[in-house]
């Protein structure tokens, strides 16, 4: 009879002997150890010659980077048969992928931790051409973007394009085949085809991928439940990111959308879909790190706009008590139990900051959500109040990147020169740190809507022109995240 994998032996429970990694590990978000000799280095005991029996104390070596650490760990994954054929160019790229690229999807890159799901993408991309061709692209497109001498790069440039012509020829092949065992596989697809499209350009496409991914999701029914619930409740790791993933980066993406409706959101009001489930996964660790509660009032206006142009003053002011509700400070407090390191400062700030965008963003999007009305005066004091959370996180923070759209929101309601300027100097900075071609995009519309905005209007007495609509107007849909 095989032997357990190491982790059930010393947790004591039936192993089920999946391999490479037992099922009953993942399910349970523990490191899997596997079936081979376990090696263990215990203070440096010496086991044979002068040294025998004497120990060394640990090293004041300071610990390596997450990046090094992943390296490391690519590195001792080239055994790995998978990668023997690949050549040394490729391999370059899948360790960019796993070790830059990867950091930018995320809050925390630990590629030791307990669970990762990076690691779990590599093996699945093992068995799936159309994900592992889409991985090499991002990665080559990454590399393409650091570069600043484009002439030099062309050649680097020429590998992504090929990777992902690769990917989709493969990726059709996919959904001409799609079952129910194979719709993760679908969905993950969709996913990084997107997300290369917002390095690439930020235009359009990324949205189409996004949208086809969230109605798979939905047409998937009551399977979802088995695969979005809760990790203790019997759902499955990998698959609750994938999905959590899909639908925090399609709310967010359809803020700005050009299109009046978002009928692909409706979808979200099935009760089988458990929405909320997976953004309270997101928050933690994704890029956004958005609190469950606010992404959930902005899923809900636009079902309130879906079921009415004009919705009444009574559903206005129930979604507005319900953003009001929400404690910046409780759940950063709660968030700790889920970070690697002490962040309370930057998530109250980065809570507070999504609180006061949420406002703005539905002030203009629903004519009663606000009751004092849209003053002007009202409306710079919130501007002014994100500029100031915003302003509390330091580029250094792994929570950087996840003031972009707090801070795009800011900049499409201000009037002000000065707030402008800092908005722009900001999203300049992010993009900087971040070489995603879709917050540069982001920027160029930004500054577009305010040209629009600043004209004269037609009719003195006119209400001023809605920066949201000015938005559906460019007909460009626009990731500001």
């Amino acid at each position: 009879m095989p032997s357990a994998c190491h982790t059930c032996r010393r947790r004591r429970v039936k192993c089920d002997f999946r391999a490479p990694k037992c099922d009953r590990c993942e399910k349970s978000g523990v490191e899997c150890l596997g079936y081979g000799k376990l090696i263990t280095w215990v203070q440096g005991v010496a086991s044979r010659g002068k040294m025998m029996g004497k120990s060394f104390e640990s090293s004041s070596t300071p610990p390596v980077s997450r990046s090094t650490e992943m390296r490391i760990h690519v590195q001792r994954a080239l055994m790995d048969p998978f990668l023997q054929d690949l050549s040394s160019e490729a391999r370059h790229y899948l360790n960019h992928f796993y070790s830059r690229v990867w950091e930018d999807l995320v809050i925390y890159h630990l590629p030791m931790q307990t669970w990762n799901p990076c690691s779990e993408l590599y093996w699945r991309s093992q068995t799936c051409p159309a994900m592992f061709h889409v991985i090499m692209a991002m990665a080559a497109y990454h590399r393409y973007n650091l570069i600043t001498s484009k002439e030099r790069a062309q050649s680097i440039l020429v590998d992504a394009l090929q990777w992902k012509q690769g990917a989709l020829v493969r990726f059709q092949t996919m959904l001409s085949r799609v079952q129910p065992t194979t719709c993760v596989q679908v969905l993950v697809c969709s996913m990084l085809l997107a997300n290369f499209d917002l390095l690439e350009s930020g235009r359009d496409t990324w949205q189409l991928h996004l949208d086809s991914a969230v109605r798979l999701i939905s047409l998937m029914g009551p399977s979802i439940r088995s695969l979005a619930g809760r990790p203790e409740n019997g759902g499955n790791l990998f698959d609750q990111w994938v999905i959590s993933s899909i639908l925090i980066q399609s709310i967010f993406g359809s803020t700005f959308s050009p299109s009046v409706g978002h009928h692909h959101l409706s979808t979200l009001n099935d009760p089988t879909v458990r929405v909320l489930d997976s953004l309270v996964f997101a928050e933690g660790n994704h890029f956004l790190s958005c609190p469950a509660e606010l992404a959930s009032c902005i899923v809900l206006a636009f079902q309130t706009q879906e079921d009415s142009q004009t919705p009444s003053r009574d559903a206005c002011q129930e979604l507005y008590e319900s953003v009001q509700q929400f404690d910046p400070a409780a759940w950063a407090t709660a968030m700790q139990c889920w970070t690697p390191v002490n962040d309370y400062p930057e998530r109250l700030h980065i809570g507070s900051a999504y609180k006061t965008a949420v406002v703005l963003y539905l002030s203009r999007m629903l004519p009663n959500f606000s009751p004092g009305g849209c003053t002007p005066e009202r409306q710079t004091g919130l501007v002014q109040a994100v500029i100031g959370h915003i302003s509390q996180v330091p580029p250094s923070s792994a929570l950087f990147k996840s003031t972009i759209w707090s801070s795009f929101v800011a900049g499409a309601e201000a009037t002000d020169p000065h707030h402008r300027e800092w908005v722009a100097a900001h999203l300049d900075a992010i993009s900087a740190q971040i070489p995603w071609n879709t917050t540069v995009t982001a920027t160029e519309a930004l500054r577009e809507v305010w040209r629009r905005v600043d004209l004269p209007l037609a009719e003195p007495r006119s209400a001023p022109r809605n920066w949201i609509q000015e938005f559906r107007r460019l007909k460009v849909a626009v990731f500001p995240a």
